[in-house]
């Protein structure tokens, strides 16, 4: 029965606004986006599992569609083609369908998104989730709160038995022209249906990015920092940083940016079970984006995994990717 919660809200809403939901309205009020990206990976192993390299292409396309001053409507549907074994399949996805309310300095999405929460990195939460999310802002201050649905990982359904409530507050200091962004958050996670079941089930995160903007070839410097813990009684916790630096934005010939990340999660230093859950897991990346074409860019990284026990072999991903927003 909850799962038709968020279905019958955004029906309740269309209905409201019927008036504004012609389809001439529809079509002049709709803008449209996207990406589309190809990329080679190369995969090599510490142990028994064979290296692999591969090509996936991916295009996604959204839509965003005013109703009125409040309400409006967005979506993404997603192309992909992937290999699998020594196969390529594609597949079509609705990776978001949401709607929006904003008044004044409130909003509310409900349906399903991208993550609403301000991340420094991909800890905690998925990037595609479904529920309802709650945003207000004054002066520097944003809050935000939701109940949030993941799906399974053993089907593509959401399911109200694994659910996740949170909270986040994140603060904005600006000094001179440079920024500091504080945030800190906090999570419970139901994961009754998820085999095999994480230890942990409430975390808190704090964590920080300070960006200094600089003259001459690296306009800007980055670095970033967080710090999570759960409610396991041992090995509950694990640390990011992150440094980049550059170009302010990658728009234009010349512009670059460098990259390198470091993530030390323990074994229960996550609210939810994915694939390398009961595993220390150690991750270090490093890589550049730079211009190529209006629209375009060229993003190489670099990315070794350490995994304790040795269960699970320790792997290095060499990846190049070809990105065009449109």
């Amino acid at each position: 029965m909850k799962k038709l919660i968020i279905p019958a809200f955004l029906a309740v809403v269309a209905l409201a606004n019927a008036e504004e939901l012609k389809l001439s309205n529809y079509i002049l009020n709709t803008s449209f986006s996207g990406d589309a990206r190809v990329k080679y990976e190369m995969d090599s192993y510490d142990g028994t599992t064979s290296d692999s390299d591969f090509f996936t292409t991916r295009l996604r396309l959204n839509t965003t569609t005013k109703i009125n001053d409040n309400f409006s409507f967005g979506s993404r549907l997603r192309f992909q083609k992937e290999p699998i074994g020594n196969d390529t399949d594609g597949t079509v996805s609705l990776q978001r369908l949401y709607m929006d309310y904003k008044t004044g300095n409130h909003s509310i999405r409900v349906g399903r998104m991208g993550s609403p929460l301000y991340l420094l990195n991909d800890i905690l939460i998925d990037t595609n989730v479904e529920g309802f999310a709650y945003s207000t802002k004054f002066n520097n201050t944003q809050l935000k709160a939701g109940f949030l649905l993941r799906n399974a990982k053993t089907t593509t359904e959401t399911s109200d038995e694994n659910s996740i409530i949170y909270a986040q507050g994140v603060q904005t200091i600006k000094i001179g022209e440079n920024k500091l962004v504080v945030e800190a958050s906090a999570y419970s996670e139901d994961n009754k249906e998820t085999s095999p079941k994480s230890q942990a089930e409430k975390a808190f995160t704090l964590g920080a990015e300070y960006t200094q903007n600089l003259t001459g070839p690296i306009q800007m410097a980055q670095v970033k920092g967080q710090y999570i813990m759960t409610d396991a009684d041992d090995d509950n916790s694990g640390y990011s940083a992150g440094l980049v630096i550059g170009s302010k934005e990658i728009k234009e010939k010349g512009s670059w940016q460098g990259i390198a990340e470091y993530k030390s999660l323990e074994k229960n230093g996550f609210i939810y079970v994915n694939s390398d859950t009961k595993l220390d897991q150690k991750i270090a990346k490093i890589g550049a984006i730079a211009y190529v074409a209006p629209n375009t860019n060229l993003e190489v990284t670099y990315e070794m995994y350490d995994y304790v026990p040795s269960s699970k072999d320790d792997k290095n991903v060499l990846s190049t990717t070809l990105n065009y927003t449109f």
